[in-house]
């Protein structure tokens, strides 16, 4: 046996592991490519998840809260009742409370009953403030409203709550201006789908200069100086009102979250008394509206009915000769009367669409004025208000 003889098999073998290691090398070599991510682009998709679940998680804890303090409500009215019972025939304690219950006359931690009751009442008041505050935060982040940022909410009034604070932010976060009010209250449309927050007898301060908050009807000035700008603080939270309109917005949520900063009309849902039939209401309305009028007519597209005298739910369509619709007017409240011979249709809580713009009403009212309308049609159709 000769040296090549032993050596030339294992050289085979070498040759062919190298030709399959090549191969191998080869197949990685056309692994495509890893694609590049801009890191700007993956920060900015992960910050857009991060801030959607974070909504979400906010609009969670409020429904949880707004549940948690009916109970706790619910709970305060049980214990009043209880209250008003004679001590004998009070049901006993249950254990959880029986433990912590003080003996009999002697008072707890040396605070006399009634001051207890009162001490527990501002400090449910003082939660209940809190809480409002992040609820009207939550639901405003999650509506897309970043230009207000609430700092203070003070405390809760009849439908209302306050003293208030703000921040007014720009497009890029940064501050603006203060914005400071006795008090904020809530203003809402079902049928126009609005929101608006409404800030009273207070100023924005921007710098140095304070300036009021602008005035409404029935409303006395401000003292203010040449550049607008009131001469003081005190002057300044005399008068005037801020309103921030919401469009778009369904107002269910709201009211269930925050029915102390409603008005009783607001929070009144009732849609019909049953005395009369929207339908029949609505064919005798539009038979009065079909006469053509300088410019157009109007149309009532819908109607939810009638609370007494007070149309509820109203859809209104002002339409060109040529029959397109020119603009649109819903209100969840509305009021007919005759002066003469101009129909008059008060409307409240509702918005004004245009071009599909839509704009809520101004100081949340806005009154329909049909000029020399056949007086005796109008009132021989029996019409609740046209009495």
């Amino acid at each position: 046996m000769t040296l090549r003889s032993i050596l030339l098999p294992g050289s085979i073998l070498l040759l062919i592991a190298g030709l399959v290691w090549g191969q191998e090398e080869t197949v990685d070599d056309k692994q495509p490519p890893a694609v590049l991510v801009d890191p700007e682009d993956a920060w900015r998709l992960r910050e857009m998840e991060l801030m959607a679940r974070i909504r979400g998680l906010e609009l969670e804890l409020v429904q949880e809260r707004a549940v948690r303090m009916k109970r706790e409500q619910e709970w305060l009215e049980f214990t009043k009742l209880l209250a008003l019972l004679p001590e004998e025939k009070r049901p006993e304690l249950p254990q959880f409370l029986a433990d912590k219950a003080p003996q009999k006359g002697a008072a707890s931690n040396g605070i006399a009953p009634e001051n207890a009751a009162k001490e527990f009442e501002s400090q449910r008041q003082l939660e209940r403030a809190a809480e409002i505050k992040n609820i009207l935060r939550a639901y405003l982040r999650a509506e897309g409203v970043r230009a207000l940022d609430l700092l203070e909410v003070g405390l809760v009034g009849a439908g209302y709550i306050g003293p208030v604070v703000a921040r007014q932010l720009d497009e890029n976060g940064r501050f603006l201006s203060t914005l400071v009010a006795d008090r904020l209250r809530l203003e809402k449309s079902r049928s126009g789908f609005t929101l608006t927050l409404v800030l009273e007898s207070g100023y924005e301060r921007r710098g140095g200069p304070v300036w009021p908050f602008p005035k409404e009807h029935n409303q006395g000035d401000a003292s203010t100086d040449e550049s607008g700008a009131a001469t003081s603080v005190e002057e300044a939270r005399r008068t005037g009102v801020l309103r921030i309109p919401l469009a778009g917005v369904k107002p269910g949520p709201w009211l269930q979250a925050l029915p102390e900063l409603f008005s009783p009309e607001d929070l009144d849902h009732k849609v019909s008394d049953g005395r009369h039939n929207s339908f029949t209401l609505r064919y005798s309305m539009n038979e009065l509206l079909e006469k053509p009028r300088q410019g157009g007519r109007w149309r009532l597209v819908s109607l939810g009915g009638v609370v007494g005298t007070q149309w509820r739910d109203i859809h209104l369509a002002e339409l060109a000769l040529d029959g397109h619709v020119v603009r649109r007017i819903f209100a969840d409240r509305g009021q007919l009367s005759l002066q003469g011979d101009n129909l008059m249709f008060a409307l409240e809580s509702g918005a004004q669409e245009r071009d599909g713009e839509r704009t809520p009403f101004l100081a949340g009212r806005y009154t329909l004025v049909l000029t020399q309308v056949d007086r005796g049609a109008w009132l021989a159709a029996g019409l609740p208000g046209l009495n």
